[in-house]
């Protein structure tokens, strides 16, 4: 299997058929889409052309720090840790682009992929949402433990 990708800077039709798949039909989630995809940075994964995963990444007013959310692989390719690649992929394409940090907001029940991607938790989980961060210099670590909005946070060493 030939695996591929881009980024996207607004969310490609692929991507966004992806997302409503999994968040929306398959989990329930109603407000999938928001004014963040139109100026998110969007990644899709192909694996021999066709469009298997999705995930979106975006910065508050140009600034180095980071948020990776909306990771979504199609059911039928759950099995090729493709999740962890293109977390891999996104972190490596923000440090391309100057990254200090980067946090990610998960539902509570994958804490244990973001933690074999290295992210560790610090804080109190809210609803079905965490926050996780890390920064990209280990020297940023006492930057992140504003514990915000009262969820998950943590930290990965690179």
């Amino acid at each position: 299997m030939e695996f591929t990708h881009a980024f996207y800077d607004a969310l490609p039709p692929e991507a966004a058929a992806i997302r409503q798949a999994v968040f929306v039909e398959e989990q329930g989630f109603q407000e999938e889409f928001d004014a963040i995809d139109g100026h998110a940075l969007h990644l899709l994964l192909f694996a021999d052309g066709r469009p298997v995963g999705t995930l979106r990444a975006f910065t508050e007013n140009g600034g180095t720090r980071w948020h990776i959310g909306r990771v979504a692989v199609i059911k039928s390719a759950r099995q090729l840790h493709l999740g962890r690649r293109m977390m891999d992929l996104a972190e490596a394409e923000l440090r391309r682009r100057g990254a200090a940090g980067i946090e990610v907001s998960a539902q509570c029940r994958v804490q244990p992929f973001y933690e074999k991607c290295g992210f560790t938790p610090v804080g109190a989980k809210k609803w079905r949402i965490m926050w996780m961060k890390f920064p990209v210099d280990k020297t940023e670590k006492s930057a992140y433990n504003d514990n915000r909005n009262s969820n998950v946070s943590g930290v990965r060493a690179p």
